[in-house]
């Protein structure tokens, strides 16, 4: 297909294809009919429905989601076996947009970008107890002649209140006993008992270790004894983690920092195993929460649909470990890179732990872990949020609307070495998430006056880690109605297909490189009698999913379906489905075919006089099944009962180039005839025009009275050559071949017959 003047088209562009297929192999033939697997169920709108593929526990699966109902569907994919309908109000949206699915460790994640994640306190916090409210002194060795001193003040009111402890000269019997650090403790705790009693103390001794717990104020505990004697916890800030005390009665869970400058590391003892572990400060205890959920599968085959517990802010503070942008933001994008689950949020890329996708908080302050959660940045002078990251060559590109960035991928990141380079500046449609494909990866364009185009992005021949792209559709710059609803491409196939703003049409790409040259790009469209909401590709399979009459009918068409010697063996039927009969005149199909539409037909493809379709008239409902009533058919007989859809194309006028290969357009030329070469091909029709004059549509067929193909169980298509008589301008000349027949329409060639008057100017 182009839209260009016809004397600057490529050979073999088309004026118009619809319907069709450009296979490399077997030349323009018909596209493959759609077959029916399954329908599973009601769903709210065209806009609220989005599909996913994916692997879990060995099962192919297709997953969809309705945002108008907050649903999940798990659809066996080669059954279509509705396997699981999970409800969360997290799903719920008002397009189908904003959700991304992301496969990660056996695991698909489900994220609603139009969902804010939250930060609050951690359940946590409630089982550790308040800090401020806590602490100690310990007494490190005993001295002769030495006051050891402990000050409680209130850090509310500012009132602070001594007791204090003088050991013995040591000129005494048993003096020595009296400055045991055990018995200083004791005469310490024992004087604070009464001392301290209007702050509602509770006092703990562990030979010479004392905690102190108040019910009623903050308390700072000091001491002006020096370091060497006693050590207090102070305001809950030690200089030091050599400082801490080796046991602490009565104070499992208590949280202190250390540390003399603004970054502070914090322990919490552990009095189970007489430890002071790594942990965060109580005040900023926090968790995610109304984060991505998690789809899991049992080993018993069994999904749930679950919001997985966030791991809490395990070290630090709000400043030394802040939480990542995504969670104060919002979340604009997911992906997954490197076994790490990447949250985009603006121009902001953030990566979980590369060991647990639910921990996003350093698991300590003390060293940089390779494995602890990762933040990093790049945005272009015009500020837009990066939507979608895609996977490609080993690094992970990142499409925003006005610009696109790369995470380099070809060494382990790390928070050390991780970074995002402002790679290249394209005006992309994010309407659709880029598709990779191969060796190159395709974004939709805006145009003007709501038209869309295609890029197609390439690694950079000159550098690493740099990609660049170009307008692949700029031939055709007023054919696709933008914007763009999805972009899928076939890793086995060459093709890419995307839906757009006409929903009951793909927009279709086949394409085939040959070293750095591109020697087979063709742009055309698939058109259906009912809206695709989605689709992708498994192989060389296209897995779409049909919205019809407020059902979900999950439908597949492989690209490789009637090509070749098989094809006149194959009808042309859309919605199709293969039933053999059982009883005697009658043929029974699912219910859902029957929902699809009333111009039923059936072909039969094996059995006495096979190859001959006819349509169905009468039916009944039976179940799940509908009989449909076909006089002729005995038990044994396979027919594919479907619908005919409509295939054609329009060719380019003639063009007449002289021997510099330049258009010669000023003599005017008479078209007389066509001759088209055809392979396998039924009953089809044929239109010629030209800017004057116009015929109607006239049937024709490849099939003569010698033809061998007249024989009796023969299809009724053949391979041949045909004449289409012509007689217009060839300058402006139109010919449009189009069939909805039962049987293929294989173009392999076409002449033409002209009559052309060469002036020369006499000497």
């Amino acid at each position: 297909m182009s839209q260009q003047a016809p004397q600057d088209r490529l050979p073999g562009q088309l004026d118009a294809q619809f319907n069709m297929t450009s296979d490399l192999v077997a030349g323009l033939r018909r596209r493959p009919g759609v077959g029916v697997v399954s329908g599973i169920g009601a769903y709210s709108e065209n806009g609220k429905v989005k599909q996913y593929n994916t692997d879990m526990g060995g099962v192919s699966v297709s997953i969809v989601v309705d945002t108008g109902s907050g649903t999940l569907r798990v659809v066996e994919e080669d059954s279509g076996v509705l396997i699981a309908t999970l409800t969360n109000p997290y799903l719920t949206a008002a397009s189908a947009r904003v959700i991304r699915l992301v496969t990660l460790n056996d695991a698909v994640w489900v994220c609603n970008v139009a969902q804010k994640p939250t930060v609050a306190a951690s359940p946590d916090k409630a089982l550790y107890p308040n800090p401020d409210r806590m602490g100690y002194f310990y007494i490190v060795t005993g001295q002769f002649s030495k006051e050891y001193r402990v000050t409680l003040t209130n850090r509310t009111t500012g009132v602070a209140v001594d007791v204090a402890y003088s050991t013995p000269s040591g000129g005494a019997a048993g003096d020595a006993a009296l400055t045991a650090p055990e018995y200083i403790a004791t005469q310490l705790a024992t004087a604070g008992a009464t001392a301290w009693a209007a702050y509602g103390l509770t006092i703990s001794r562990t030979g010479a270790y004392v905690t102190l717990k108040s019910t009623t104020a903050d308390l700072t505990v000091s001491s002006v004894s020096g370091s060497v004697y006693l050590r207090a916890s102070n305001a809950g800030s030690i200089r030091d983690a050599a400082e801490l005390p080796a046991r602490l009665p009565a104070a499992d869970g208590y949280i202190i920092a250390t540390g003399s400058g603004n970054i502070k590391t914090y322990y919490r003892y552990d009095d189970a195993r007489k430890v002071w572990v790594e942990d965060c400060a109580w005040a900023d205890m926090v968790v995610m929460s109304n984060m991505p959920l998690q789809l899991l599968r049992s080993t018993l085959g069994v999904y749930t649909l679950v919001a997985p517990a966030y791991e809490r802010r395990a070290a630090g503070d709000a400043k030394s470990n802040p939480v990542l942008k995504f969670a104060t933001d919002g979340i604009t994008g997911m992906a997954a890179f490197q076994g790490r689950l990447c949250m985009l949020s603006n121009e902001y890329a953030c990566l979980s732990a590369s060991d647990n996708p639910l921990r996003w908080f350093r698991s300590t302050l003390s060293a940089v872990a390779d494995n602890d959660p990762i933040e990093v940045a790049a945005q272009g002078s015009l500020t837009a949020p990066y939507e979608y990251a895609v996977n490609f060559n080993k690094d992970l590109v990142m499409f925003s609307k006005r610009y696109q960035g790369i995470i380099p991928g070809g060494s382990l990141v790390t928070p050390r070495t991780a970074n995002v380079a402002l790679m290249t500046r394209y005006e992309v449609d994010t309407m659709a998430e880029p598709t990779a494909a191969g060796r190159s990866i395709f974004f939709g364009a805006p145009r003007s006056l709501g038209f869309v185009g295609v890029h197609e992005m390439v690694p950079s021949q000159y550098s690493d880690s740099q990609y660049v792209a170009d307008d692949v559709t700029s031939h055709i710059p007023r054919y696709i109605q933008g914007p763009f609803r999805f972009m899928v491409s076939s890793t086995t196939s060459n093709i890419m297909v995307a839906g757009t703003n006409t929903q009951n049409e793909l927009l279709i790409h086949e394409y085939l490189w040959s070293a750095a040259e591109k020697v087979h790009a063709s742009w055309h469209k698939w058109q259906f009698a009912w809206p695709v909401l989605d689709a992708y590709f498994s192989g060389d399979v296209l897995v779409t999913l049909f919205g019809v009459d407020g059902e979900l009918v999950i439908c597949r068409i492989d690209m490789q379906r009637g090509a070749g010697d098989v094809s006149p063996t194959v009808p042309r039927l859309d919605f199709y489905t293969e039933a053999t009969c059982t009883v005697a005149g009658k043929l029974s199909v699912p219910v859902i075919m029957n929902s699809l539409g009333t111009d039923l037909r059936a072909f039969k493809i094996s059995g006495d006089n096979a190859y001959l379709g006819q349509k169905v008239f009468t039916s009944t409902t039976s179940g799940a099944f509908e009989v449909l009533d076909i006089p002729e058919a005995v038990p044994g007989d396979v027919y594919t009962v479907g619908y005919q859809f409509e295939s054609s194309f329009t060719l380019t006028p003639p063009v007449i180039k002289d021997a510099k290969d330049v258009p010669i357009t000023t003599t005017r030329a008479v078209l007389h005839r066509y001759r088209v070469s055809v392979a396998n091909t039924g009953q089809f029709e044929y239109s010629v025009a030209d800017a004057i004059r116009q015929t109607g549509d006239t049937a024709t067929t490849p099939l003569r009275l010698y033809s061998q193909q007249l024989g009796a169980g023969l299809p009724l298509a053949d391979t041949a050559t045909v004449t289409i008589p012509a007689r217009v301008d060839m300058r402006t000349a139109l010919l449009t071949l189009s069939t909805d027949d039962y049987y293929d329409l294989n173009v392999r060639s076409i002449e033409y017959g002209f009559r052309y008057h060469q002036r020369f100017r006499r000497a």
